[in-house]
């Protein structure tokens, strides 16, 4: 592990809890460099129930009410979450007659256009839902959804999928892409735990960055104020300098 990860980010102390595996060995992909010992390298065609692209096609006259199926497209993906502040809902007949593109909690969606590459797992919160001309990554006994997508929207993840649509259609990420990629593999718990310490470290820093934000607006009202009373004479400052 770097200098620079084995430090405190909000105070640049030691973390005493981070520390590298015991030993590593050469991923075999060159991208990659190195890897834990005990890992391995796998395609996600290998790891997942199933790869493939939601609806594509003519969907306007299935809108609907929010009494409808929640329909997640690229728009709802956001990193490592979905976002449902503007949501659309389709028909339960489109549903049903869809069943390709169902989501269920622990699929994984990523984005096809726009911000390609970008992926969300869905969460417990949505038991039912169908998704729009995204890429589909069915969970598996073998994956924890949190896990991979953590992954796939790692600086590394995002540049070589990026990278690899040169050959497509641009902009546009297909399943082509995605079943050959070559992911890191440690053992089901090792993933859970992996995505645990992410969500406590993120959750750390979010707090931290929010107590600083809240520090600065204080300040930026601290010399509005004062340039206010200043300029209309409130203060005296003949001597202040």
């Amino acid at each position: 592990m770097s200098a620079e990860l084995n430090q405190n980010a909000a105070t640049g102390a030691p973390a005493s809890n981070w520390k590298p595996y015991p030993a590593y060995k050469d991923s075999g992909v060159e991208w990659m460099g190195e890897i834990p010992e005990h890992w391995e390298i796998k395609k996600f065609k290998y790891i997942t129930e199933n790869i493939c692209v939601g609806f594509v096609g003519t969907i306007e006259k299935y809108y609907t009410d929010e009494n409808g199926i929640i329909l997640l497209k690229t728009g709802n993906i956001g990193l490592n979450k979905v976002l449902l502040d503007d949501v659309s809902y389709v028909t339960r007949e489109f549903h049903v007659a869809n069943k390709k593109s169902h989501l269920t909690p622990g699929d994984i969606i990523i984005a096809r256009h726009g911000e390609s590459g970008k992926a969300a797992v869905i969460p417990d919160i949505i038991t039912e839902a169908n998704c729009l001309n995204v890429v589909v990554l069915r969970k598996s006994k073998l994956m924890s959804g949190e896990f991979y997508t953590q992954v796939l929207n790692s600086n590394i993840y995002q540049q070589f999928l990026k990278a690899s649509q040169g050959g497509s259609v641009q902009g546009i990420i297909n399943t082509s892409d995605v079943v050959e990629l070559k992911v890191v593999y440690p053992k089901l718990e090792e993933q859970i735990n992996i995505s645990n310490f992410i969500e406590f470290e993120s959750a750390k820093i979010d707090n931290t960055v929010s107590r600083i934000e809240k520090e600065i607006e204080l300040l930026q009202e601290y010399r509005t104020a004062l340039i206010s009373e200043v300029v209309t004479g409130k203060i005296d400052v003949r001597e202040a300098i």
